[in-house]
């Protein structure tokens, strides 16, 4: 998954360069909390499940992002990229899913 999301990422950025867009540097405030969050769970259930959550959440955003941005995109390399994109984050989703609850 590490992999699919820094190769994503990469090609992401180059599209953005292309595009003359500036994205952020850091993740948001938010998805920093969420992090910050999950370290000072204690090992354990407490921790599994906040985890889970957590991707299971993220990647169901993500492909509901994607698949709207696949169809509704007006520029066609923007809208590409998006669909391009699905079928990895589909697979990352249902492994999200996939993973036991405590």
């Amino acid at each position: 998954m590490a992999s699919d999301h820094a190769r994503a990422d990469s090609d992401l950025r180059a599209l953005a360069a292309r595009k003359g867009v500036t994205l952020p540097a850091a993740m948001s405030a938010a998805d920093q909390k969420k992090i910050e969050k999950l370290r000072e769970e204690k090992p354990g259930k407490d921790f599994d499940n906040e985890f889970r959550d957590l991707m299971v959440d993220g990647h169901q955003a993500a492909v509901s992002l994607f698949e709207g941005t696949s169809k509704d995109a007006k520029d066609p390399d923007v809208k590409e990229f998006a669909a391009k994109m699905l079928p990895t984050l589909h697979l990352h989703e249902s492994g999200a899913k996939a993973l036991p609850k405590s």
